[in-house]
């Protein structure tokens, strides 16, 4: 056979079946367009984290005019098996995880499996799932990727943080906001049901219905793939979440009372490469608030998190493994570079050394430490990181004094009226406390 040709102006298409006897044939053509369309092959890593392909103008992580995919056909050049030519897009799944796709060279309706996923970035697009069809161990793929319109929505600190009241919440009921939020942190307030609640810590690098509990130390749970009583999982809108379609005692049940807080990040999912880990990063720095996502690689190490400032507060966790939330912040008196509180527990301060560095402008270091609190390697982290902003946002400590009245230590000099505070005693077990202005 004589293969298809190509150059610059012109398609040979040879004699392979595209060419053959007196037929009548359609080609469809596809060239790189730096900032809107891109086709090049991947390796397959056999990870549920996938590599990480960037859409930019050479296809490297320093390249130029990344783009956000609508668009993503996938197919294997040399699974041994066969694989189907398989397209995620971002209208069907609006949220990462991408989770519906269909098969070009099939006639059956979408599907979906855990194992089968994909995250679209800002700079690109990560398969997520073993599966053979888009991530097998070293087989390769060649894709063709198309932009979406670009996210042109600039955080402000004014519409960068929200309290909602949930009352007696019904099955698929909108929870509004006044903004498009990336993460929203759930607590059942008043449980008429007398059935405890747990946090429930939701965000758009995870995809709707993936769910932490601050709490306890469990890995996440994808709600989405509930094994029993239907599908359990809240989805993220333009202008916060809806309730699942079946009752999740710790989001939706008509007998509890609900309160949800809303940030605003950065809008989209970004590829970052400021640390020696690649993470993936969404971040409002006009509010002073970041998160990041990123796989440990079993040694200490620097992740990049985007925040545009040194993170004065930041909160570790574990998804895929069953570590403690670990808190780390250079503001508690005499932390060096090291100790750390635990979101899930009462324990006063510890000053075992699980960072190794301080937090700088663009990363923030992660040691591994033997309590399996540290970075390990394969494991799947989610941090949250806060610093002060003048009028809007406060990290810091305060001494309690004794008072001579009931009215306790004034706490001064944050330039605005708080809408939320948490406060943890460093020097002694004891609770987290969360008070807000709505409830």
């Amino acid at each position: 056979h004589v293969y298809p040709t190509v150059n610059s102006t012109e398609f040979a298409p040879g004699s392979q079946g595209w060419n053959f006897g007196t037929g009548t044939y359609i080609h469809y053509c596809f060239a790189n367009i730096n900032g809107y369309q891109r086709t090049a092959r991947y390796e397959g890593n056999g990870s549920q984290h996938g590599p990480i392909v960037y859409t930019t103008s050479d296809g490297t992580a320093t390249g130029t005019e990344g783009f956000e995919p609508a668009f993503v056909m996938v197919k294997s050049l040399n699974y041994s098996s066969g694989t189907d030519w398989t397209i995620f897009d971002n209208k069907r799944s609006p949220n990462n995880k991408r989770r519906l796709f269909l098969y070009a060279n099939s006639s059956a309706e979408e599907g979906n499996a855990s194992s089968l996923e994909m995250n679209f970035y800002s700079n690109g697009f990560q398969p997520i799932g073993v599966d053979g069809t888009h991530n097998g161990s070293g087989f390769n793929y060649i894709f063709l990727a198309i932009a979406t319109d670009p996210y042109t929505t600039t955080p402000t600190v004014t519409n960068s943080f929200g309290i909602t009241l949930n009352e007696a919440p019904a099955n698929n009921q909108p929870v509004a906001t006044t903004f498009k939020p990336d993460q929203t942190w759930i607590k059942g307030y008043n449980i008429a049901s007398g059935n405890p609640t747990s946090w429930g810590q939701y965000d758009l690098l995870r995809g709707s219905g993936v769910a932490s509990q601050s709490d306890n130390t469990s890995a996440e749970f994808d709600y989405y793939y509930h094994p029993t009583a239907g599908n359990l999982a809240m989805e993220f809108s333009d202008n916060g979440y809806i309730t699942p379609p079946n009752v999740n005692s710790n989001i939706n049940n008509i007998s509890d009372d609900f309160v949800s807080y809303f940030w605003k990040l950065g809008g989209t999912q970004t590829i970052n490469n400021d640390g020696a880990v690649t993470s993936v990063v969404t971040a409002n720095a006009a509010a002073g608030t970041s998160m990041a996502t990123w796989t440990g690689e079993g040694s200490a190490s620097n992740i990049g998190h985007g925040l545009g400032g040194i993170p004065e507060l930041y909160i570790v966790k574990s998804v895929t493994g069953t570590n403690s939330w670990v808190v780390g912040s250079p503001s508690i008196p005499g932390s060096g570079a090291g100790g750390y509180l635990v979101l899930d527990d009462t324990l006063e301060y510890s000053t075992s050394d699980i960072w190794g560095t301080q937090p700088d402008a663009t990363k923030f270091y992660f040691n591994t430490a033997a309590n399996g609190n540290g970075h390990q390697l394969g494991n799947t982290y989610i941090s949250y990181f806060f610093r002060s902003i003048a009028g809007y946002q406060s990290v810091g400590t305060y001494t309690w004094t004794a008072p001579s009245n009931t009215a306790g230590t004034m706490v001064t000099g944050l330039g605005f009226t708080p809408r939320f505070v948490m406060i943890k005693a460093i020097d002694e077990d004891a609770n987290w406390f969360v008070y807000d202005s709505t409830r």
